[in-house]
C-alpha cells in the first residue's frame, strides 16, 4: 500500500501541517506528521474495522508528544487522524 497523502491542514498552534498514513510490512499502519519543523509518528497495530477508532501515542522529534486517534471509514480504510501534541496544539488530518 502506498502512503496516503493529503493536502496541508491547520494545527491549532503549529500553523500548516502535513500528514500521511501507510501500511507497514507487518500489517500495522504508520501515521507520519510534519509540524513546526518536527516529525511525529504514531503506530496502529489493530486490524482495520469499518467505523472503528484506534488510539496511539504520538511521538515527536521536538519532544511535544501526545496522542493520535485513527478513525476508519465505512469502507475500512483510514478516514482521518485527530491528534494532540501535548500542550503544543493539535488538529485533524483527513485522508
Amino acid at each position: 500500500m502506498r502512503p496516503r497523502k493529503q493536502d496541508a491542514f491547520t494545527d491549532t498552534k503549529a500553523g500548516v501541517v502535513t500528514g500521511s498514513i501507510s501500511l507497514r510490512s507487518n500489517g500495522s499502519r504508520l501515521f507520519l506528521l510534519n509540524r513546526k519543523g518536527a516529525t511525529c509518528t504514531a503506530v496502529y497495530n489493530n486490524a482495520a474495522v469499518a467505523g472503528s477508532t484506534e488510539l496511539s501515542k504520538l511521538v515527536c522529534s521536538d519532544g511535544n508528544n501526545g496522542n493520535a486517534t485513527l478513525r476508519y471509514g465505512s469502507d475500512g480504510k483510514p478516514a482521518h487522524v485527530l491528534y494532540n501534541a501535548g500542550l503544543d496544539g493539535g488538529g485533524t488530518v483527513r485522508f
